[in-house]
């Protein structure tokens, strides 16, 4: 947070504003979840059911 971008050449203004905003919804997201992305949550647990259902449900179907 708090990095600041070189660009060479011009940008129109909406190129900027978009540019603007993209870093107050980084900044928003990063004092609302302490920079914590939810989507990594959901990719960890997307990993975390596939080692469940490559590892552990063999071996409860063996016993």
């Amino acid at each position: 947070m708090g990095s600041v971008e070189s660009v060479e050449g011009t940008l129109t203004r909406t190129e900027a504003d978009a540019r603007i905003q993209g870093y107050k919804d980084g900044d928003r997201q990063l004092r609302h979840y302490g920079g914590f992305n939810p989507n990594d949550l959901i990719e960890n647990n997307m990993e975390a059911q596939q080692m469940i259902n490559k590892l552990l449900i063999p071996q409860f179907k063996q016993l």
